[in-house]
Formats: C-alpha cells, structure tokens, sequence
C-alpha cells in the first residue's frame, strides 16, 4: 500500500541498481539479484526502508565507474562515484551517501554525463595536433570544406569569368 513506480531502465548484464533515499541513504546491489517482472508483475522490494531515512527518490542502473548527481530540495547537489557504496544484498537499508543539511532532503539523483563524453569524442587528438577518428583514420590531412558553400566553391574551382553566384 502505498508503494509507487519510481524508474525505469535498460537492463545490461553485470549491471547494479543503485538507489537513494530523501535522508541520504544509498545502496547498490547487483541486478541480477531481482527476478524478472512479467506483464502483471507487482514489483520487488528494492530495501528495507524506516522513516527516519526517507523514501526513495531515485534509483538507476549503473556501472562500477559511474558517477552520480544527488539533488538537494535547497539546491546543493552532490556529485560522488557510485563503487563508494559497496555492494549489498537485496533487503538492506543502505549506507550514508550524502548529508541533507537540517530541514533539507534528497529530491532527485541523476547520473553524470560528463564522466563519459571524454571516452565519446569522435576525433581524439595527439600532442601535435593531428587526430584519429575512430577506428584507426587518420584525421590530420583531411580537407576542410565549408558546409555553406557551393559545390564549386568546396572543389576549390573558381567561376568562370562574367558569372555572378546566382548565374552559376
């Protein structure tokens, strides 16, 4: 009674949930520790919770190297590696992860992005400025074409003499 939808997400093997209370408890536990749900599943319980440490206001999916923002009611936000919380069982409460000053609390987690753009980039560039692109090709003595210009501007042909760009 009472219990509610509070995430979804895709589900990669190895994976852990995480998931954080309003008072700043955390646990992560390994996905594979909770059964599948079927079409009329009614959910599994994710922790044990007590008052004193709040709701849940956030769970995710994540991987040993993620990192996670915890959002304060006040506005702090917390940024913290999720391999900070060890891994537990199923029906634990969770350990302390972050400190909600008095008379403020957890109101949302999210993961941090920006950990990840770095590994994302397309071309990765060395200390003499020349780059790779993925697999391997090398970047450094490509053209560089306006993506404005017209066709024979980027070929690098000049108009024949008396034309005007809109005689072309």
């Amino acid at each position: 009674e009472g219990d509610e939808l509070l995430s979804t997400d895709v589900v990669e093997e190895g994976s852990d949930l995480f998931v954080v209370t309003e008072g700043g408890f955390a646990k992560r536990t390994r996905i594979d520790e909770y059964r599948v749900q079927g079409r009329g599943g009614l959910g599994i319980k994710v922790a044990n919770l007590v008052e004193a440490r709040g709701d849940l206001v956030g769970a995710l999916v994540t991987e040993a190297d993620d990192e996670v923002l915890v959002i304060m009611e006040r506005g702090k936000i917390v940024r913290s590696a999720v391999d900070e919380v060890n891994l537990t069982g199923r029906n634990t409460q969770g350990v302390t992860f972050a400190k909600p000053d008095k008379g403020d609390r957890i109101i949302a987690v999210a993961r941090n992005v920006e950990r990840r753009l770095g590994e994302d980039r397309d071309t990765v560039e060395g200390e003499d400025g020349t780059g790779t692109a993925p697999g391997g090709t090398d970047t450094s003595s490509a053209p560089i074409t306006d993506p404005t210009a017209s066709s024979d501007e980027a070929s690098g042909t000049e108009p024949a003499p008396g034309t005007t760009e809109e005689t072309r």
